[in-house]
């Protein structure tokens, strides 16, 4: 027999027993696994690669298409080998609910990478205690005391949109949203501003490399395997750039490396100023005497990373979806402003967040903008408890993947009716049971201990800055934007699709 016989005998060989492997193992999973008989496509329950092709190769449809999973299998659906997905809002409160026994997916958070953070904490109960110290920082009480802060922010974007707009320029609205956010949270929780507001771009960059980042974990979240490998590469490349201050990342990491070794000097040397960041509240030692080691200088900047990643992108959207929707539709235009006009009749005043959350028009703008487009549209990923559970008439082993997502919840057409259309009104003089269960099943912050840490403060912003803005600019228009470009794309974080028209506004008179 000659070689090459040889070695085509072993290539078929090896073809056949990987061709009898796959098939078996698609078997398994459609026969014998024990979520077989859980509804669902028969690609999803054999393998992920219709998740990772729509989130990585349909640019982050993934959670348009489990939507429409749940309007053709009803209220539970397999959408992987050991994944399930859930619609119920009771299933919701079970799930997410304070005291909730399902801890956070372990493969979830490790696609993040081996990130330090609050955010990728598996156990619930650890999460709790790393979190406990941070609490107060971000409290009602704290954020009504930093009020001010929020305030000069949403001054300043007025004052520079109308810098452009007197000069005949479009301006870009959504990235300067994001700037109030990157402004607001880096000067409020980092005592150390980053100043995207005074940029002629408003930071664009930033966003922008957020959408590239949470495309990234697109394809980490389906091979967890290849996350180590890749954050290595990544910082061994970080190194080599550290001295190119043009590179956006190098930037990132500086800043909040020098942060957290800057406020560790200061406490090291005994500096009693009341200056606090999140840095400071993370190291106090009464706070942080709980049993468990130190944290570390790239702990406190994995931390630093985090917040400021959902800080620009969860408000930003918010902002981004509510503005149009008013610029668009002129009686919305009109009653905003007149409900604003009444508040607050002397231009001179700051509107202030107490005054403004008590106006019923804006409020009701403002959750239907979270409702229509949640800054996290992805799926909130946890692990099974112990011994098991039974969902919605199914018995789901230990460990399997059970998912929820706020977008499917914000879509449902019996809670929601006509669910894509923006109707400030729904949250507006309705029946008891109706106005309850709608509040109810409006999670764009999630729900329970692991509820988003910087809720209150994102309110504040989001009423501020609405507020501020709308009570100032009276004759905006959009050209050019349509209702397809604010139709925004799962990558976990909600962002623009490729292509997609920016928000960009100029007065009416020069349209």
């Amino acid at each position: 027999m000659s070689i090459v016989n040889m070695g085509t005998d072993r290539l078929a060989l090896g073809t056949g027993l990987a061709t009898v492997s796959v098939a078996v193992v698609a078997l398994y999973r459609l026969c014998f696994h024990p979520l077989a008989k859980v509804p669902g496509p028969f690609w999803n329950a054999v393998s992920r690669y219709r998740l990772f092709h729509w989130g990585f190769f349909q640019d982050g449809i993934t959670h348009e298409k489990i939507l429409e999973l749940h309007e053709e299998y009803g209220p539970i659906v397999r959408i992987a080998p050991n994944e399930i997905h859930l619609s119920d809002p009771a299933d919701f409160d079970l799930i997410y609910k304070v005291g909730s026994v399902f801890n956070k997916d372990w493969r979830f958070c490790q696609s993040f990478g081996p990130l330090h953070a609050i955010f990728n904490t598996v156990s619930n109960t650890e999460h709790r205690q790393r979190r406990a110290p941070l609490n107060p920082f971000f409290s009602r009480r704290s954020v009504l005391d930093q009020e001010a802060l929020v305030q000069e922010k949403a001054a300043k974007l007025c004052a520079r949109v109308k810098e452009r707009l007197d000069k005949g320029i479009p301006a870009d609205i959504h990235s300067g949203f994001r700037a109030v956010g990157i402004d607001v949270v880096t000067d409020y929780a980092f005592d150390d501003c980053w100043d995207m507001l005074d940029q002629e771009d408003f930071g664009e960059w930033f966003p922008a490399m957020n959408r590239t980042a949470s495309r990234g974990w697109v394809f980490t979240q389906h091979f967890v395997v290849m996350t180590p490998p890749l954050w290595f590469v990544l910082k061994r490349a970080m190194k080599h750039l550290e001295n190119v201050s043009w590179f956006p990342g190098v930037t990132i990491v500086h800043r909040s490396s020098k942060h957290v070794e800057e406020v560790v000097r200061k406490i090291a040397d005994g500096d009693d100023s009341k200056e606090r960041s999140i840095v400071h509240q993370l190291l106090a030692p009464k706070e942080s005497s709980n049993g468990k080691a130190p944290l570390t200088p790239q702990d406190l900047a994995d931390e630093t990373s985090v917040i400021l990643g959902a800080a620009s992108e969860t408000t930003g959207t918010a902002l981004t979806i509510a503005a149009y929707h008013v610029i668009k539709t002129p009686h919305m235009y009109q009653r905003l402003r007149a409900e604003l006009l009444e508040a607050f009749p002397d231009e001179d005043e700051e509107p202030s967040f107490l005054a403004l959350e008590k106006l019923p028009y804006l409020t009701a703008i403002i959750k239907e903008a979270l409702r229509m487009e949640p800054g996290l549209p992805g799926r909130l990923q946890r692990s099974a408890p112990a011994g098991g559970v039974l969902l919605q008439g199914h018995f789901i082993p230990e460990g399997t993947t059970v998912s929820m997502s706020s977008h499917t919840q914000h879509r449902n057409s019996v809670i929601f009716p006509n669910p894509r259309v923006f109707d400030p009104t729904r949250w507006m003089d309705q029946p008891k049971d109706v106005a309850q269960s709608r509040e109810n099943s409006l999670v764009p912050f999630s729900r329970g201990t692991r509820q988003c840490l910087g809720i209150n403060l994102a309110y504040c912003e989001l009423y501020v800055t609405l507020g501020t803005f709308f009570r100032r600019f009276g004759d905006l228009k959009a050209p050019g934007v349509i209702d397809e470009d604010m139709e925004f794309r799962d990558f976990f974080a909600a962002f623009p699709a490729e292509g997609a028209n920016l928000l960009k506004v100029v007065r009416e008179a020069s349209v």
